[in-house]
């Protein structure tokens, strides 16, 4: 469970250009606006709508399917967070039918992953001083919120009600007086990076270093304080827009 109370919010109201892609629309708003996470909903009419449906065998969405003709989206409801794949996620689930003539309007509700807009009028939340994020949950494949990072915003400081620990802002202190190189590459470690361990292999950083410490998650899911002045780190590797660390024991 993931469960934070934000302080600082902007709220959008309007409608997307016809002819434009739903996803590719919602997405131009929030880089123009430095919307990092939000909460939307909306409705009107959308054509050669794209789907994707989930297979709980597979623990994976299906390839993306489009159904042809034009649809009457009666709710359309989404968020937008942060992916460790993609950089800025955009998810949308609709309720819709068929317009037709023929009386075939059937509804169905699926996740959407593009459409041509006819008409899209929306309302918009933007969260402007925490982060959520998206990382690969095993039990259900599904990218889930595993992550809340927290930012200032308004001065505004954040706690977390309840869930896997979400970041707060923490000054690093007192960190490796007598090894510049190694400071530098903590205090530019962020939630959501990655260690090399050389016990534990690859670990998720859930909470940025202080006092000597990181927190990172095992990948049996355990979480793990570690204690920085037992290694010697390295400059990360990236691969994919994920930054991994390698840390190496120090020779007594």
């Amino acid at each position: 469970m993931v469960v934070i109370q934000p302080h600082s919010f902007r709220r959008f109201a309007g409608r997307l250009e016809s002819g434009s892609d739903i996803v590719k629309g919602l997405t131009a708003i929030c880089q123009k606006n430095s919307i990092r996470s939000a909460f939307f909903s909306g409705y009107g009419y959308l054509r050669n709508v794209r789907t994707a449906d989930y297979s709980d065998s597979k623990q994976e969405f299906l390839p993306a399917t489009v159904r042809t003709g034009l649809f009457c989206v009666s709710g359309a409801n989404g968020s937008v967070s942060k992916s460790e794949k993609q950089g800025m996620s955009v998810e949308i689930f609709i309720t819709a039918s068929k317009v037709s003539e023929t009386g075939d309007d059937s509804f169905f509700s699926a996740r959407c992953t593009g459409g041509e807009v006819v008409l899209f009028e929306f309302t918009l939340e933007a969260l402007d001083d925490v982060i959520f994020i998206r990382h690969h949950e095993e039990k259900t494949g599904l990218a889930q919120w595993l992550l809340v990072e927290h930012v200032k915003a308004g001065g505004d400081d954040m706690t977390a009600a309840a869930g896997i620990p979400a970041t707060s802002p923490r000054e690093p202190k007192n960190l490796h007086d007598s090894d510049d190189l190694t400071d530098q590459l903590i205090l530019d470690m962020k939630s959501g990076d990655y260690i090399d361990h050389p016990r534990f292999g690859q670990c998720l950083i859930l909470l940025p270093p202080a006092d000597d410490k990181v927190t990172v998650r095992h990948q049996n899911g355990k979480r793990i304080d570690l204690h920085l002045r037992l290694f010697k780190i390295h400059e990360p590797s990236i691969e994919k827009h994920k930054r991994t660390f390698k840390f190496e024991m120090k020779k007594k």
